[in-house]
């Protein structure tokens, strides 16, 4: 993954941050899916953090 692959995956991130605080008050989404949807991402950000991580290693490889 490269930076700006990571810059993607932190736009779709905050995109649905914001989602999710939408649905927070509505009735038309249950507590399951809003519970799945906090869950997702949670396992985007830690990929995320994955992926920054792996590229600064590589980076300090290089150097």
């Amino acid at each position: 993954m490269n930076f700006l692959e990571i810059e993607i995956l932190q736009d779709g991130i905050d995109h649905l941050s914001k989602a999710i605080d939408c649905f927070a008050d509505s009735d038309l989404v249950s507590q399951e899916e809003f519970d799945k949807l906090e869950k997702f991402i949670d396992e985007l950000e830690n990929r995320k953090m994955n992926a920054e991580i792996e590229l600064k290693s590589y980076k300090l490889e290089v150097i």
